[in-house]
């Protein structure tokens, strides 16, 4: 993939975000390479304890 033309990378990486969002620094995080093509994200935002235990419980 990284073979390919700019052009057609911009396009891969601009429907890797989108379909990533917002939590392609994860995905970053299980597959590095993936790095290469959707540049470097911003860290994840840690949630406060209870709000954790509250999603947690909705599970």
């Amino acid at each position: 993939m990284l073979a390919e033309p700019e052009e057609r990378l911009a396009k891969w990486r601009q429907r890797l975000l989108e379909a990533l969002a917002p939590n392609t620094r994860l995905v970053v995080e299980l597959i590095p390479e993936l790095e290469l093509i959707v540049g470097d994200q911003p860290e994840v935002a840690e949630l406060p304890l209870q709000r954790h235990a509250t999603d947690c419980t909705l599970c």
